[in-house]
């Protein structure tokens, strides 16, 4: 196989003799996310939704949903919920609502229509970097604070829910940040996510979310991806927050199947 890196923390896995992801080793891929908290595979070829879940059960036992296993990710006509339509998606991890024993530790994707179009782009921020790299003085308090989410269930996620915000996110037990983002514009008519700080005042909580999301924003802990058709991507969902950009319009038609590893 030919590795190369990808970004800060990820790299590219190419295809070599052999174009079945199914007969690349477990073992293999569990080393390399030794190195990389992303991973991304191209030149392998296509596999069904039977094959995804045959692929994936080989790194643990997988998260069912409502839907099954495998979910079918593409912008939809007036839909429920904000993860359907052209609008931004917040910085999140994946398993929020359901509690941490049920928190993926792998989201495994195939991209089946990419997006040749600016917009549309998933984004993944490195959790662990961002809080090893604060000053002392925000570092103590990203690690006092506990948030608390709330919004209606409109798909296959919802509810009430409060975490640390800093936790420990790999095997080594290296601390990051867990949080889903505040101040999502584009998701304020359809179902909005309330975002608090346990303990604070409405207006210190606002203050200190800002200071958060510019924190995470900041270019050296991001890497925003397009999407190529035919491409498989694997990340480390306890070190990596990701949300996505907007689409430039609804008829914008990227398609990506995901399956969940806890």
């Amino acid at each position: 196989m030919n590795i190369e890196n990808l970004c800060e923390f990820g790299g590219i896995v190419h295809a070599a003799d052999n174009t079945n992801l199914l007969e690349l080793p477990s073992s293999y891929i569990e080393n390399l996310f030794k190195d990389y908290h992303l991973l991304l595979f191209r030149g392998f070829d296509s596999l069904s939704k039977d094959e995804m879940v045959a692929f994936s059960e080989r790194f643990g036992p997988l998260l069912k949903w409502d839907f099954g296993y495998v979910f079918d990710l593409q912008i939809q006509e007036n839909p429920k919920n904000h993860i359907f339509r052209e609008g931004r998606l917040e910085l999140h991890w994946d398993g929020s609502y359901l509690g941490p024993e049920k928190t993926p530790k792998y989201s495994f994707f195939q991209c089946i229509e990419g997006n040749d179009f600016e917009g549309g782009e998933t984004i993944f921020c490195d959790s662990i970097n961002a809080f090893e790299d604060s000053d002392d003085e925000f570092k103590s308090k990203l690690k006092a604070a506990n948030i608390t989410y709330q919004t209606e269930r409109k798909a296959h996620f919802g509810g009430t829910l409060s975490w640390p915000l800093v936790c420990p996110m790999t095997n080594d037990g290296r601390p990051g940040i867990r949080y889903m983002e505040a101040f999502n514009e584009d998701n304020e008519d359809i179902n909005p996510i309330d975002v608090s700080v346990d303990g604070m005042d409405r207006l210190n909580s606002d203050a200190f979310l800002r200071e958060l999301n510019a924190h995470l924003y900041k270019s050296k802990y991001l890497y925003q991806h397009r999407w190529t058709k035919g491409e498989f991507l694997m990340f480390n969902n306890n070190a990596l927050l990701h949300g996505r950009n907007s689409f430039q319009s609804a008829s914008d038609r990227r398609r990506i199947q995901r399956v969940h590893i806890l």
